[in-house]
């Protein structure tokens, strides 16, 4: 079942939403340290329609990819609601931040990807994830 899935781009996927996420990459030379602040022309571009679509277009592998790498490294911003960086401002926005980098040693950063969605539909979408697990028979598969 998710041999099948991660192929298919994440339109097609059961807990996928339109206009619920965004994505974008950056090149080497436009990566950004998440630590000291979310970019604005990042948070602009996550903004818009075409980033919106974009998030649809990508295999649901590299989706899953994406959001395992940013949780297991840190890569999460916490952005306000304008999807800016939140410093004493409420989180309403996450953006999973994850670097790809090449085999040879010292593993020099090649690229970023940023998947962004609100705090209200990271729950919904957790709620939908959760339930496909179960009724996909996913859920017992890992647990044993």
């Amino acid at each position: 079942m998710l041999e099948t899935l991660g192929g298919q781009e994440l339109s097609k996927a059961p807990f996928y939403r339109p206009g619920e996420w965004s994505f974008t990459k950056r090149d080497k030379i436009q990566a950004f340290n998440i630590a000291k602040s979310f970019p604005n022309d990042v948070a602009n571009e996550l903004a818009s329609d075409e980033s919106e679509a974009r998030a649809g277009k990508i295999p649901t592998s590299q989706w899953c990819s994406i959001l395992r790498n940013a949780m297991a490294h840190g890569g999460i911003s916490y952005l306000n609601e304008n999807g800016r960086s939140s410093h004493g401002e409420p989180v309403k926005m996450y953006a999973f931040v994850s670097g790809k980098y090449n085999d040879a040693p010292p593993g020099e950063l090649l690229q970023l990807s940023v998947l962004r969605i609100s705090e209200i539909n990271y729950r919904k979408f957790l709620r939908r994830w959760v339930s496909w697990l179960k009724s996909s028979g996913l859920a017992r598969e890992l647990a044993a």
